[in-house]
């Protein structure tokens, strides 16, 4: 399902990725996961993204969200993009879409790459961190453990940071 977004640039002046935020109703039933959302232009090319449920209906799927992103506009003319729900979680582009979903005690971030839960309720920072959906927080040791491969080419090389720097600061 594609939800258009249609503006329309009345003053004559380019509007060059000029911020949006919009509240977005979804019916019941709709969307039950942030990242079954993304935002597409005329050309279906992916664009960054920001969303925040902002209520949820009882059966737990989402009944409000804010949408945050940068929207392009030619002077007097029309640009269209696209809320595009997928019924099922869409893959992540790295740089393009992060999600955040806040609960009572806790918040999730989703990079794309990981899941990171962090509770306020709790003495340490972070609940639980997912790599690829691979809890690697142990709570015995207070401690992350990761593969130095999988650290080094899910984030590090993307960053172009060296495994070095990390291990010793």
């Amino acid at each position: 399902m594609k939800i258009p977004l249609v503006f329309k640039e009345l003053s004559g002046i380019a509007r060059a990725e000029e911020p949006i935020t919009l509240g977005m109703p979804f019916s019941k039933g709709v969307i039950r996961d942030l990242s079954m959302l993304r935002l597409v232009d005329s050309e279906e090319r992916s664009l960054s993204l920001q969303a925040e449920i902002l209520g949820l209906w009882n059966d737990g799927s989402i009944k409000w969200a804010l949408c945050d992103f940068q929207a392009t506009v030619q002077a007097n003319s029309l640009t269209e993009y696209y809320l595009d729900i997928s019924d099922t979680h869409m893959p992540h582009t790295p740089g393009v879409i992060l999600s955040t979903v806040k609960m009572k005690n806790s918040v999730a971030v989703d990079t794309g790459t990981a899941k990171l839960f962090l509770n306020v309720a709790l003495s340490g920072l972070f609940e639980k961190i997912e790599v690829d959906g691979i809890n690697i927080l142990d709570k015995s040791k207070i401690a992350v453990k990761y593969d130095t491969a999988l650290l080094k080419s899910r984030f590090l090389e993307k960053a172009n940071i060296s495994m070095s720097k990390v291990l010793n600061g």
